[in-house]
């Protein structure tokens, strides 16, 4: 299964072992295993010089 999630910067490295707490806060809530995995995102090119050729 793939989730996304928030994470502090510490826990953050790839194939790192985490627990997520998944649930409303206050609410009933979960433990679930989970592995830290890079996103799948493209690559932001939000600031590629469209001037260069």
């Amino acid at each position: 299964m793939l989730s996304l999630c928030t994470i502090d910067v510490r826990h953050g490295e790839p194939a790192t072992e985490v627990t997520v707490h998944w649930g409303e806060p206050g609410g009933p809530q979960k433990a679930i295993r989970a592995t830290v995995s890079l996103a799948p995102y493209k690559p932001d090119r939000r600031r590629t010089d469209l001037h260069q050729a």
